[in-house]
C-alpha cells in the first residue's frame, strides 16, 4: 500500500471523525443519525456551502471528541457510522486506524523478531513459527474488519511503517514521506511507459540503457529529498550494490560493523566500473577485475588477517553451496567449515592414490568413500547428508560409484 494512499485515509478519517462529534456528544445514550446538512459536509467538502458548515461545525465540536470515538467496544462505532448513513468509504477511514491501533502492538513484536538484518541473505527463510503467528494475527485482524464493516481488508498504517523501516531503517517526516512516495510514483510511470515500447521479453542493450538512466535519475531525486544519512541507509538496504554484497558475503555470516564497512567499496566498484548492458567482453571486464583485486587489498585492511582468509573462502562455490545446505538445516554456521574441510581432506587422498593400479585404486576410492560418508553424516546427520549430496555434495556421489575399469578393445583376440 503507497503511503500517501494510507495519509489520505487518516485526512478521510479526520474528516470523518469531525463530522461524527455529534454522534459522541455525552447529551444522548441513543444512536441518532446526523442532520442531512452535517452528512452533506461529510460527502461533499469542496462546496463553498458545506465549508461554512463545516467551518460552523469545527467551532463547535467540544474539546475530546476523538477520545468519545474510541470507543472499547468498535461494533458500536460502527453501528453508529451506520445510523448517520456515512458511505462505506469514510466508515473504513475510521474504523481501519481504530482496528489498526488494536492489533499495533502484537504485530509490531511479531514483525520486529521476523524481520531479517538488512545485512544478511535475503534468501534465508523466516521462522515457520513467527510466520504462521503473523498469518493468525492477520486472519483474526481481517476476519474483524469484515464483521464490523465488510469487504476486503487492505491493511493498515502497520504496513507503511514496516515497509519503511525496511527501506529506510527509520520513519521519515510526513514531508519527506510525500516528497519520496511522489518522486517513486513519477519513476514509476516512466517505467510503465517505456516498458510499453519495448514490448514483453525483449529487452535491447539500449532498452536497458534507458532503464538504468531512469534508475540513476530516481536516485538524484532521492538526493534530493534526503540527508546524507538517510540516503546512506537507503542505499545499504535497497541497492543493487547491497544486494550483490549480500550474496557475496552470504556464506561468511557477516555482522552489521562487517557489511557497513564493506559496502562503501562495494558501491565504490559498481559506481566506477559498473557492468554495460548487454553481453561483457573480456576488455571490458579488465578495469573492474583489477578494482577488485584492490578492493580485496582493502577489505583484508578492514577485516584482518584471520577473517579475510574466512572470506576467501566464503566466495569458493562448493563452500557456497555447503553453507547454504547448512544454513537451511539451522546448523551452527561453523559446520560448513568442518564439512568442507571434510571434503578438502579425501580430495586431496583421493589424488595421491591415482598412481595404484586399478584394483587397488578402486579398493581405496572405496574406502575413502565409506569415510567420508561417516564423518559428514555424524556433522549433520543421516537427513543432512541426503540433502548434502544433491546440493554441493555431487562430489560425495561421484566418490561412492564404482571405478569405471577400462573396456576391453574389442578388435584384440
Amino acid at each position: 500500500m503507497k503511503v500517501s494512499t494510507l495519509l489520505l485515509s487518516f485526512s478521510l478519517a479526520g474528516n470523518a471523525a469531525l463530522g461524527t462529534a455529534v454522534l459522541f456528544w455525552p447529551t444522548s445514550p441513543a444512536v441518532t443519525p446526523l442532520p442531512s446538512s452535517t452528512t452533506h459536509v461529510a460527502e461533499n467538502p469542496a462546496s463553498p456551502s458545506n465549508l461554512n458548515a463545516s467551518s460552523a461545525l469545527s467551532t463547535s465540536v467540544p474539546s475530546g471528541t476523538w477520545d468519545q470515538l474510541r470507543d472499547p467496544d468498535l461494533a458500536t462505532v460502527a453501528a453508529r457510522l451506520r445510523a448517520a448513513g456515512f458511505p462505506p468509504s469514510m466508515m473504513r477511514a475510521v474504523i481501519g486506524p481504530l482496528l489498526g491501533e488494536r492489533f499495533s502492538a502484537r504485530r509490531g513484536v511479531l514483525e520486529a523478531a521476523a524481520e531479517r538484518p538488512f545485512w544478511k541473505n535475503r534468501s534465508e527463510a523466516v521462522d515457520p513459527k513467527i510466520q504462521a503467528e503473523l498469518n493468525a494475527l492477520l486472519r483474526e485482524q481481517r476476519e474483524l474488519y469484515q464483521k464490523l464493516i465488510g469487504g476486503d481488508f487492505a491493511g493498515n498504517d502497520d504496513d507503511s511503517r514496516l515497509a519503511m523501516r525496511q527501506q529506510f531503517g527509520r520513519e521519515l517526516s510526513p514531508d519527506k514521506t510525500d516528497r519520496v512516495d511522489a518522486a517513486r510514483h513519477a519513476y514509476s510511470e516512466k517505467i510503465n511507459e517505456l516498458q510499453s515500447k519495448t514490448g514483453p521479453g525483449v529487452n535491447l542493450p539500449e532498452d536497458q540503457e534507458k532503464m538504468m538512466q531512469l534508475q540513476r535519475g530516481f536516485h538524484d531525486d532521492l538526493a534530493k529529498i534526503l540527508s546524507a544519512d538517510e540516503l546512506l541507509e537507503y542505499d545499504i538496504r535497497t541497492s543493487s550494490s547491497a544486494a550483490q554484497l549480500r550474496y557475496t558475503l552470504a556464506a561468511l555470516h557477516p555482522t552489521e560493523a562487517e557489511f557497513r564497512a564493506l559496502f562503501p567499496l562495494q558501491q565504490a566498484l559498481d559506481q566506477q566500473h559498473p557492468f554495460k548492458p548487454g553481453a561483457n567482453t573480456p576488455e571490458d571486464m579488465a578495469p573492474r577485475q583489477a578494482a577488485t583485486v584492490q578492493m580485496d587489498e582493502q577489505i583484508k585492511a578492514l577485516l584482518g588477517p584471520e577473517r579475510f582468509a574466512e572470506y576467501q573462502l566464503s566466495r569458493n562455490y562448493d563452500y557456497q553451496q555447503t553453507a547454504k545446505v547448512i544454513d537451511r538445516l539451522n546448523l551452527p554456521s561453523q559446520t560448513t567449515s568442518q564439512v568442507y574441510a571434510v571434503q578438502q581432506d579425501i580430495q586431496r587422498r583421493l589424488s595421491a592414490i591415482r598412481a595404484a593400479t586399478p584394483d587397488d585404486r578402486a579398493a581405496q576410492n572405496a574406502a575413502l568413500a565409506s569415510e567420508a560418508t561417516q564423518k559428514i553424516s555424524a556433522l549433520i546427520g543421516p537427513t543432512g547428508l541426503e540433502a548434502y549430496q544433491q546440493y554441493g555434495g555431487q562430489w560425495l556421489q561421484r566418490l561412492q560409484a564404482p571405478a569405471a575399469r577400462p573396456r576391453a578393445n574389442p578388435n584384440k583376440p
